[in-house]
């Protein structure tokens, strides 16, 4: 966010616009000032990880700042993924989080962004499946670090060992193996989650007929 607030100060445009305005040395700036901020962290290390959801809307940004990076983009099925998002409380006002509509919009852009960039810099993107990635663990990690460039180690499988504290919803999975026990999860409410879709699509219907209603009826 400082990076980008950098660079839509010394552009005076607003994100992405700005983006049609960089030069090398505006680059620079907005790399060393990322860069100056991971070294805040407490163990500073040779790579660093960052799984912000909305990355995917900047990874034009993010790769003209960092040539070297490499993007992993988790895919999972559709329905397993939406009931999973709206079923779990997010502190952040994102309307997509609790609305399974909004969430379908949401999903389709990103998966037209995500296809422009695979196009764009396909050498940097990685798609990882969810359900490979349980169904056939190590072929699909051994797949992933080949694109990093690490070498696979089965201790990689171990990661629910770690007391490293965790504060994210995912807390109580990772302290757990992978497992299948959620990839059907989703399909003892599918009947609810079609409910839902039918009475949005209602919903929307009748407030534009109303809108469009003349005045006085």
């Amino acid at each position: 966010n400082q990076g980008v607030a950098y660079l839509e100060q010394q552009t005076q445009l607003p994100y992405p616009d700005c983006l049609a305005e960089l030069n090398q040395g505006l680059i620079n700036n907005a790399r060393n000032i990322y860069i100056e901020r991971i070294k805040q962290a407490p163990v500073v290390r040779p790579f660093m990880i960052n799984k912000l959801p909305a990355n995917y809307q900047s990874l034009g940004l993010i790769y003209l700042l960092f040539p070297n990076a490499k993007f992993i983009n988790m895919q999972r099925e559709y329905n397993a993924m939406a009931w999973s998002v709206f079923s779990n409380y997010f502190a952040e006002n994102e309307p997509y989080f609790c609305s399974l509509p909004e969430f379908k919009q949401y999903f389709d852009l990103y998966q037209q962004l995500m296809e422009h960039w695979q196009n764009v810099m396909p050498e940097a993107v990685f798609d990882l499946s969810y359900e490979a990635l349980i169904s056939d663990s190590e072929q699909t990690l051994t797949a992933l670090c080949k694109f990093l460039d690490i070498e696979y180690s089965t201790q990689f499988l171990d990661f629910y060992k770690s007391k490293k504290p965790v504060a994210t919803l995912s807390k109580t999975a990772v302290r757990q193996p992978l497992s299948d026990k959620a990839l059907e999860k989703y399909k003892r409410y599918e009947s609810a989650m079609h409910t839902l879709m039918r009475e949005s699509q209602t919903s929307s219907t009748s407030q534009q007929t109303d809108q469009n209603a003349p005045v006085g009826e």
